[in-house]
């Protein structure tokens, strides 16, 4: 319950303010969808964790990248977790472009 209200506040954010913001986050996915991510993966406490700990490197200092929502069980992703993460999202889109066809 609480993390579907979480999700909800996300989404408020992406639908109505993040726009106004432009397109500031340095990572991929962004910081609203790794959020939402990471309270649907891990819940309400370890998720909203990780998601102030992502926004708080999301900052001029920091370079920023690919950077999925780790394993459940996991606080950081290891090398393999990205190339998984990587590999999964070049199959979606593949099978994407192939149902276009």
């Amino acid at each position: 319950m609480i993390v579907r209200f979480l999700t909800w506040l996300v989404r408020g954010y992406q639908r109505f303010i993040s726009p106004f913001l432009g397109d500031n986050c340095r990572f991929f996915p962004t910081c609203s969808a790794y959020m939402i991510e990471a309270l649907r993966r891990h819940g309400a406490v370890k998720g909203i964790l990780l998601g102030t700990f992502r926004i708080l490197r999301c900052n001029p200092l920091c370079k920023g990248g690919v950077d999925p929502v780790p394993p459940k069980g996991k606080w950081k992703n290891t090398p393999q977790d990205v190339r998984r993460y990587l590999a999964e999202r070049e199959r979606l889109h593949q099978m994407q472009d192939a149902q276009k066809r």
